[in-house]
């Protein structure tokens, strides 16, 4: 039997914004901003930088910072010289209800009829495929194109193709609020494909972010949000791991797993599990020293679907040797510009020594925003919130 098709008739939609009845989202939304390596702020958001052929992210967040599974992969490349800006400084109407935010708005990936320069590139098409969705499930693909230039049409074609498919147009010319929804069910392989084409009267069309959407679920598996370790890290030092359970359908925490891994640098080359390591804390050996760490947690359910996918904090390094000094700063661009906690570093290795420093540093804000950002979900420009870290013991020295 051949797959049912749902299309409207081809790039033919008389408004950007297609009205979809019955649609009653349960799952946690993905979001995807295109060409910023600038994390967007607001919600949970993947960014994707890359525009050549086979970039792609995995294990993407949904919109509360839950790993999905959900993979991306660009399977026809968006042309070469993307990351490109001039999009709105601020978004309105279906936009801003559909959870984009500005800074999603201001950059993008680009499809052409028409170069850049003489003689440039022109890439009229792109496409993407989501993977890692669940079978025969409808998703809804909610597209915002935007650009701030009164030159147009900036006209995009999109199509959403898995065992059903959906296809329609946005115009970016000065928008800042319009969206194109486009659902379609995934294929037996947990796959949906998605076409980007550069209508044939625009010389440029433009992908700024997308927010992709499961319409309906059985039971969602739980999350782990926020994973973090907190503690000087230097050898014979006492670590703490922390993190958020979640589960979208209230199902009790039962079963979640953690363990301690290591790696060469803070890129993850060399990782290596640490054997016996799977409990909360974890004191640091000396076959650690020079070594980056992270914690990563398994959620488990009582009820439902589980357990969930692993979570991992950000890499922290290098461990240093246990006879090294530490210091903790809470600061403005005094101290970030500066990079006060790694000048005292280099100061204790050109002496012969060693020092961990590490901080809560936001730029122009004085110790009151600091002491109201202090808990774990505090916001912080740079570093971690200071709490979970002071409330270790583990720092030396605390300066304000």
């Amino acid at each position: 039997m051949p797959p049912t098709r749902i299309q409207l008739r081809k790039w033919d939609c008389c408004a950007a914004v297609l009205l979809l009845a019955a649609a009653n989202p349960r799952a946690a939304p993905v979001f995807v901003d295109f060409g910023s390596a600038v994390p967007s702020t607001g919600t949970k958001v993947n960014n994707l930088t890359n525009s050549a052929l086979n970039a792609g992210l995995t294990g993407l967040k949904d919109n509360v910072g839950a790993v999905t599974g959900i993979s991306l992969l660009i399977t026809d490349n968006f042309h070469a010289t993307s990351n490109l800006g001039n999009g709105f400084t601020s978004v309105a109407g279906a936009a801003a209800t559909a959870g984009f935010t500005a800074a999603m708005a201001r950059d993008y990936f680009l499809v052409n009829n028409s170069p850049l320069a003489s003689g440039g590139e022109i890439n009229s098409v792109a496409s993407l495929r989501f993977s890692g969705l669940v079978a025969g499930q409808s998703y809804l693909l909610t597209i915002f194109s935007s650009r701030a230039d009164p030159a147009g049409p900036r006209r995009l074609n999109v199509t959403l193709e898995g065992v059903t498919e959906m296809s329609g147009f946005i115009d970016a010319t000065n928008n800042n609020s319009n969206v194109l929804e486009l659902t379609a069910a995934a294929t037996a392989g947990g796959t949906l494909n998605c076409y980007f084409e550069a209508n044939s009267d625009s010389g440029f069309a433009h992908v700024n972010a997308l927010k992709l959407t499961q319409l309906s679920m059985a039971n969602s598996v739980p999350g782990a949000l926020d994973v973090a370790w907190a503690g000087a890290p230097r050898v014979s030092g006492t670590v703490t791991g922390s993190y958020v359970y979640n589960d979208a359908d209230g199902d009790a925490e039962s079963g979640t797993t953690t363990h301690w891994e290591l790696a060469n640098d803070a890129s993850g080359t060399g990782l290596q599990t640490i054997p016996g390591a799977t409990g909360t804390t974890y004191v640091l050996q000396a076959t650690d020293a020079g070594k980056y760490l992270r914690y990563v947690v398994t959620p488990g359910a009582a009820a439902g679907s589980t357990p969930g996918f692993a979570s991992s904090s950000a890499w922290r390094g290098p461990v240093a040797a246990a006879s090294a000094g530490s210091s903790f700063h809470v600061g403005n661009s005094f101290t970030r510009w500066g990079n006060v906690p790694q000048q005292l570093v280099n100061l204790a290795s050109g002496a012969g020594g060693a020092q961990v420093g590490l901080g809560q540093l936001s730029d122009g804000q004085d110790l009151a925003y600091h002491w109201a950002n202090r808990f774990a979900h505090g916001i912080v420009q740079q570093g971690v919130p200071s709490a979970p870290e002071l409330a270790t013991g583990t720092w030396d020295a605390l300066v304000l």
